[in-house]
């Protein structure tokens, strides 16, 4: 038998989020959540910016076996096989994804500092198109809701202390650009 379950906008955990109480996941012995991909979550998987929607495709429990690994999944419009003036929704697998992002990929349970290592990334992601005004670069960064200004600046106090990035001064303007190293690794 299978049962599709919505899940309910409170709770912290997947866990918590499947209504009905605990009878619901005692009884399933396998349980698969399906869950849209939104822009954090594009951000950890470093997807391309686009039209493309995903979806994620994670397998919560499983009473028999082992747990698949979290699958994504881009959906599609086709041509329906047999009515030519209709389409049909497919989903198409792009990729497996890596069990250290999988609880913060579906958003419930990231992990402490999720929010900074999102604004880690972001900086990393405009300042490989070249370097930033102070200004913009705040802009870009805390254009995603969760990112808060204050958050912004201790990733990037992060990465400064850390060598990733520096901060010239230029025509009076402050900017960011990300570091070149004084000598690049042997390979």
């Amino acid at each position: 038998m299978v049962l599709v379950h919505h899940l309910i906008k409170s709770g912290r955990s997947i866990a918590t989020r499947i209504g009905g109480g605990r009878a619901v996941q005692a009884v399933a012995r396998s349980i698969l959540v399906l869950a849209s991909v939104d822009d954090i979550t594009r951000i950890l998987l470093d997807l391309p910016d686009g039209e493309a929607d995903y979806v994620v495709l994670d397998h919560f429990k499983s009473s028999y076996g082992r747990e698949a690994e979290p699958l994504l999944f881009e959906r599609a419009i086709e041509p329906h096989p047999v009515s030519h003036t209709q389409t049909v929704a497919i989903l198409i697998e792009s990729a497996s994804i890596p069990d250290s992002l999988d609880a913060e990929i579906l958003g419930s349970e990231r992990s402490r500092g999720w929010r900074r290592r999102i604004a880690r990334a972001l900086i990393e992601r405009f300042l490989l198109r070249g370097p930033s005004a102070s200004e913009d670069l705040l802009s870009d960064v805390t254009v995603v809701e969760e990112i808060s200004k204050e958050t912004y600046e201790r990733a990037r106090t992060e990465l400064v202390n850390e060598g990733v990035i520096e901060h010239p001064q230029k025509d009076g303007r402050h900017w960011w650009r990300l570091r070149v190293p004084d000598r690049l690794p042997d390979l």
